[in-house]
């Protein structure tokens, strides 16, 4: 039995009961976790430690043209059984601190496809969908995952950068939230972590730091760009050179700390 024949068997024995069940009680809820946004649909059937299996939905036209691509830490294999449509597999040949080179390579697949995706520099693209494509797809983390980064597809630029653990993840959300609910009270706490060298989460605490406190927060940023020895200097300076081209005026903050 090969690999198309075992993924059909394992959808068709979880779905056809369901579906059987449904039609008895259309109003009933489906016990599986689901979302679907800008044509991809996401159904996820079973999870086990740091594993999962889903179904995956992607529809033609229900999206904008991606500018961004993201790489996580984690291994996925996903088994086209139906649809048709072009994959660019990514891979990171080059990477430092704001950029990276990511070569492409084009794909036509088609039902039975099989596309494999393992650790952070590798990562996939599905474009060009003749209607639909529907996957099942395998995923699985380490327990310790290294940072997940998003860049532009045109240039490479860094984008965002993210911790790839879970609690770390649920952290950054609730400090996203207090950004935007604007709590000015939380800037010492922000602070805090944005001083920490090794914590996960100090490059988001340094951009949050921004929102909340412009003063504080540039001043911040202005210190780790300006020590050659901080490991996020290269990201400091680009995004320090990026809002004073925007933002004039936070010149002026920098000129403050020269005097002083």
């Amino acid at each position: 039995m090969n690999d198309l024949a075992v993924a059909v068997l394992i959808v068709r024995s979880l779905l056809r009961p369901m579906c059987r069940a449904l039609a008895h009680a259309p109003v009933a809820q489906v016990p599986f976790r689901y979302q679907y946004q800008d044509g991809i649909g996401i159904l996820r059937l079973l999870d086990f430690g740091e594993a999962a299996l889903s179904l995956v939905l992607f529809e033609d036209g229900k999206r904008p043209p991606q500018q961004t691509i993201s790489f996580t830490d984690s291994e996925c294999t996903e088994i086209v059984l139906a649809g048709r449509g072009t994959v660019q597999m990514l891979q990171i040949s080059k990477e430092d601190a704001s950029h990276a080179v990511i070569e492409r390579q084009a794909h036509c697949v088609s039902k039975g496809a099989v596309l494999k995706v393992s650790g952070p520099a590798e990562g996939r693209l599905i474009e060009n969908i003749g209607g639909q494509i529907i996957a099942l797809r395998l995923t699985r983390s380490p327990k310790n995952p290294s940072l997940s980064r998003e860049f532009r597809l045109d240039y490479g630029a860094l984008v965002h950068r993210a911790s790839g653990r879970r609690q770390e993840g649920k952290q950054a959300m609730a400090r996203a939230l207090i950004g935007a609910m604007e709590r000015t009270d939380a800037i010492s706490t922000v602070g805090k972590i944005a001083g920490e060298r090794d914590h996960p989460l100090r490059w988001e605490a340094i951009r949050k730091g921004l929102t909340l406190d412009t003063n504080r927060g540039f001043r911040k940023l202005d210190e780790v760009a300006s020590n050659p020895n901080d490991p996020l200097s290269e990201t400091g300076i680009a995004l320090k050179t990026q809002l004073i081209a925007a933002y004039p005026q936070l010149a002026q903050l920098e000129e403050k700390r020269c005097r002083a």
